[in-house]
C-alpha cells in the first residue's frame, strides 16, 4: 500500500506504465545547445488531473493542464524530468516526498498541449 493524501491506496491504482525522461543537451554547432531527452526508467504510476484552463494569445486558444503523478520512489527524480504516457508528455514541476516515509513520489506535472 502507499499513502495518497489522507487516504490510503492499493499500489493496485499505479496502473500506467509510463516512462521517466532525464534532459540532456547536444552541441548544435552553432555554439548553441539542442535539448534532448533519453530514457531513464519504465514505471508504473497513478495520472490523476488536478486543473485546466484556456486562454487566448494572439488570436490562439492556449491550454493549460496540471496533473498529480503518483510514482514508487526513485532516489533520482528531479524537475528536470519528464514523463511519458502514450504520446502524452508531461513535464515535472515539483517533486514531493509526502510523508518523508520515501514509499512514493507526488510529482506534480504539466502536461504539453
Amino acid at each position: 500500500m502507499i499513502r495518497k493524501g489522507d487516504h490510503i491506496t492499493e499500489v493496485g491504482r499505479l496502473r500506467y506504465q509510463v516512462i521517466l525522461q532525464t534532459q540532456g543537451g547536444t552541441a548544435d554547432g552553432m555554439g548553441g545547445i539542442t535539448a534532448t531527452w533519453s530514457n531513464t526508467a519504465t514505471i508504473w504510476a497513478d495520472i490523476m488531473p488536478i486543473s485546466a484552463t484556456e486562454r487566448t494569445q494572439a488570436d490562439k486558444v492556449i491550454g493549460d493542464i496540471t496533473h498529480k503523478i503518483i510514482v514508487r520512489h526513485r532516489a533520482i527524480t528531479s524537475p528536470n524530468m519528464r514523463i511519458l504516457y502514450g504520446t502524452r508528455v508531461f513535464n515535472i514541476v515539483s517533486v514531493v516526498n509526502p510523508d518523508n516515509s520515501s514509499s512514493h513520489l507526488k510529482l506534480m506535472a504539466r502536461e504539453q498541449i
